[in-house]
């Protein structure tokens, strides 16, 4: 593990090339800061303009692969998948061979009487579908792969028990749902997702380097993906890949920026189709259009936006259309990259302050290890890899848990902190998870 000035040292390495001062001092120093604090492990920025495009790579790809990332280095970009697969369904709506009112059940074969049969194609694509953000019938057991073994059947069994709330149904961010809807354009069109996608919108887009399953003679230049300070696998998503199982480049995502900016070619009434807004969402000052989220805020430029996280990998994609300005932050740890994208789309976004890592004896963290009850039964479990302590649910997926004191530790991937209440030394007789400010007791589950 790279530690102190050599780790500063490789966060300040840059691939060749670079974009100078479309990247601010503060912004630089900030990234250098974050690295130092391992979390980040590599990186890469690009940024699209007038100017034209430009990538750099920050950091290392592991401890092994002492080398920055650069623009063509492959990443898992997650839900930014999203985007994608409303691309597809915009594609097909220009093309008249589908509505965006069409009903889920004339593609695919659930019950005519199930709440999920009449939930439309824009339902899905706009987060209104009220679909649950995870389907509750996951194979999976393996926490660094949550989704691995999801079929069709178990997604055809799911949607056929589900009970939906009446419309109209509010915005709820659903993996499920953005999942569903590229089964369903690949169940209409008779081709698998990816080879569907691949013809209807990465050839086209000349994007060679996006892909579902990365080609063998590729793999070399796949960013290893690191939950917290160990490296893990990467995600497989099974029937459910249009939510988030796409793979991709810093120079194939400002490829696809370039497009959203000035939209031209075939698919040019697709793309424009995409940033119309659509339904308002839960999130402050954002609506939503077919997979793009807008953000809109007094004394700020409108900005077109998408994230991603998998167990490995965080990703950003974004712009703004009257600067002319696209941004893509890609990442090999689980660590969000929002904040850096948006503050390059407009400065005066702020930067997320590095948080300093603790790091703790392995027998100190080992004593936090196991299950813990949550109140009405769900189940969170605490687990050891190498210098790294996870956090799993009931649901499936982990992240990384760091250490803040010796009893107290954070997230990176989401605003939680999470206290053991037990003695030095001890095994812990409970664990509060802190979120929003607001407390929840978690009494530890006897051996």
């Amino acid at each position: 593990m790279l530690t102190g000035s050599i780790l500063l040292a490789a966060a300040l390495a840059t691939a060749s090339g670079g974009c100078g001062p479309r990247i601010s001092e503060p912004a630089r120093a900030n990234i250098a800061a974050r690295i130092e604090a391992a979390e980040f492990r590599g990186l890469v920025i690009g940024i699209v303009d007038r100017r034209g495009r430009c990538t750099e790579g920050f950091g290392t790809l592991s401890a092994k692969r002492p080398v920055a990332p650069d623009g063509d280095t492959l990443f898992e970009i997650g839900s930014i998948t999203k985007v994608f697969t409303a691309t597809l369904l915009a594609a097909e709506v220009e093309s008249g061979r589908i509505s965006l009112d069409t009903p889920l059940g004339q593609i695919l074969p659930v019950p005519p009487a199930s709440d999920a049969a009449s939930v439309t194609l824009e339902e899905l694509a706009t987060h209104r579908s009220g679909l649950p953000s995870l389907p509750r019938n996951l194979p999976s057991r393996n926490p660094a792969d949550p989704y691995a073994g999801y079929t069709q059947d178990l997604l055809l069994s799911h949607l056929a028990e589900l009970k939906l709330s009446p419309r109209p149904r509010p915005y709820a961010y659903s993996n499920l749902a953005l999942g569903t809807l590229g089964e369903a354009l690949a169940v209409r069109f008779g081709e698998p997702y990816a080879q569907l996608l691949s013809r209807r919108l990465l050839r086209p887009l000349g994007l060679r380097r996006t892909f579902v399953d990365v080609p063998t003679q590729l793999r070399a230049i796949l960013a290893p993906g690191h939950s917290g300070l160990e490296p893990t696998s990467g995600w497989s998503l099974g029937v459910l890949a249009g939510a988030g199982a796409l793979h991709s480049s810093a120079n194939d995502l400002l490829r696809f920026l370039d497009v959203q900016l000035r939209p031209r070619g075939p698919l040019a009434g697709a793309i424009t189709l995409t940033h119309t807004e659509r339904r308002a969402t839960a999130i402050p000052a954002t609506a939503v259009g077919i997979g793009w989220h807008i953000r809109r805020r007094p004394s700020t430029p409108e900005i077109l936006w998408h994230n991603g996280g998998t167990g490995g990998y965080a990703s950003f994609a974004g712009f703004d259309r009257n600067a002319g300005r696209g941004v893509t932050v890609l990442t090999n740890t689980e660590a969000s990259v929002d904040d850096l994208g948006m503050h390059l789309l407009s400065p005066a976004d702020p930067l997320a302050k590095p948080r300093p890592l603790l790091r703790l004896p392995i027998a100190d963290l080992e004593r936090f290890t196991g299950g813990y009850a949550l109140p009405g039964g769900n189940r969170l479990t605490v687990t050891r890899i190498g210098e790294q302590l996870y956090l799993a649910g009931s649901a499936g997926g982990r992240t990384a848990l760091f250490a803040s004191a010796p009893s107290r530790f954070f997230l990176r991937a989401l605003p939680v902190e999470v206290e053991f209440t037990a003695p030095p030394g001890e095994k812990p007789s409970a664990m509060t998870v802190i979120q929003s400010g607001l407390p929840t007791i978690a009494r530890r589950v006897p051996e």
